[in-house]
């Protein structure tokens, strides 16, 4: 077994180094790019590529002496998301991966790469979909449905009391169990973004009691809601899922509820649907240039000042060794101490803070702000409350205090933190 092994393993090689000599010669006349796809995760599966459309779109990129195509890992985190994406972009199976490596080990192998970027801060941006230009509240919805997928799936969403008139919330909330299912090998402890689905009940009944019907998506959920409600739909625990029936719910809902995931990524970047971000962590790494985000953030108690931080102190701990690994942060250079100005938190511990999940009555908040913007304004209201005004001044001004994290932001922010929540917790106003 272990020969035949190294013999695929040289035959796939063989074959995916032909292909990179044949590229070379056919750059001569063509411009030739391609790139991971990150099809194992659904996050950066659907947030890179939807940027990428959307980017295309803008440069009207359909030049007939261009070729793109992405290349994918070994899995695909979603294969109806892969369907729709696969009618504008070309993908090769994951057996062509070696073409990525061996281009690697040939001089001037950057010119090759879709994504590449000369700086380090530019690659990441790509990598996190950072929407530093707002292409999601500029530019149409890049994947449509086929009949055939339609006509299949309304009528198995009939059969558990969808149609079309209804109007549809997603729930997508954030657990431990799905990495550990899909990546047992790894350690995921090091995340935050977890939260408790029990904190979402009272919303979820209130939004029952009030026509809507709330459908939760994604896979192998720890926890559950038990509500006995024909109107709730749990697709994984109802034994309904599909990845079909899951986009398509999504395509047609009114706003999604969810955390820091990469489930949320589908309906906001693909879908262009309004998202509701609770228990975010880390504040600065929240995604703010569309209209069609709302955000509540966990909070952060200093056990010595016995007090939650403020949105500037969040910036210090974060450039600071525990910051990031507190945060569960990206851990590269745009989180350093700088020597400019002394940084409060030098002498701290993790173990001198607590993260704080958000309560029922915030995420509760939050949802009929969301609510109201949708039923008097369809999420196309501009004027913006005095506390968001104050929120995007001190969190503007920090990225001034720390110009790297620039980069991952876009020059307004367009995205509303609940009202009721920093009427509530004034020191995200410091």
């Amino acid at each position: 077994m272990k020969l035949i092994n190294i013999a695929l393993k040289i035959f796939q090689y063989s074959i995916c180094s032909l292909i990179v000599l044949i590229i070379r010669v056919l750059s001569i006349f063509y411009i030739i790019k391609f790139d991971c796809s990150y099809s194992s995760r659904i996050g950066h599966f659907a947030g890179i590529l939807s940027l990428y459309l959307s980017e295309k779109h803008i440069k009207n990129l359909n030049k007939k002496s261009l070729f793109q195509f992405f290349i994918h890992e070994i899995s695909i985190s979603n294969q109806h998301l892969e369907a729709l994406l696969s009618r504008k972009i070309f993908f090769l199976p994951s057996f062509f991966y070696p073409i990525l490596i061996i281009n690697r080990w040939i001089p001037g192998s950057t010119k090759y790469l879709i994504n590449h970027r000369n700086d380090y801060f530019d690659k990441r941006r790509v990598f996190e979909h950072r929407d530093v230009n707002n292409l999601l509240d500029t530019t149409p919805v890049p994947v449509k449905f086929t009949n055939e997928e339609i006509t299949s799936v309304e009528a198995k969403i009939k059969e558990f009391g969808i149609s079309n008139n209804d109007k549809i919330i997603i729930l997508n909330i954030r657990d431990e169990n799905y990495l550990k299912i899909k990546f047992p090998s790894k350690n995921w402890t090091y995340k935050k973004n977890n939260a408790d689905i029990k904190t979402f009940k009272k919303t979820v009944e209130y939004l029952l009691d009030h026509g809507y019907k709330v459908v939760r998506t994604g896979l192998e959920h720890l926890d559950t809601l038990e509500i006995k409600n024909k109107n709730y739909i749990d697709l994984f625990k109802e034994n309904i899922r599909t990845d079909l029936i899951e986009n398509y719910l999504t395509s047609k809902c009114i706003f999604a509820i969810g955390s820091n995931s990469g489930g949320t990524v589908p309906a906001h970047f693909l879908f262009r649907k309004p998202i509701i971000y609770t228990n975010y962590t880390p504040l600065n790494e929240m995604h703010l240039s569309s209209n069609k985000i709302f955000i509540i953030l966990k909070k952060i108690y200093n056990k010595k000042q016995k007090k939650n931080i403020t949105t500037t102190e969040y910036f210090d701990l974060l450039n600071t060794n525990i910051g990031p690994k507190l945060f569960n942060a990206i851990g590269d250079d745009r989180y350093k101490p700088y020597k400019r100005f002394k940084n409060p938190f030098y002498d701290y511990k993790a173990e001198d803070f607590e993260l704080i999940d958000n309560t029922e009555d915030e995420i509760f908040e939050v949802v009929l702000e969301a609510l109201k913007e949708y039923e008097l304004f369809n999420f196309k209201r501009t004027n913006i409350n005095i506390e968001n005004n104050k929120f995007r001044n001190v969190f503007l001004t920090n990225l001034e205090r720390y110009p790297t994290q620039k980069k991952f932001h876009s020059e307004t922010i367009n995205a509303k933190i609940s009202q009721k929540f920093l009427q509530a917790n004034k020191n995200f106003l410091l």
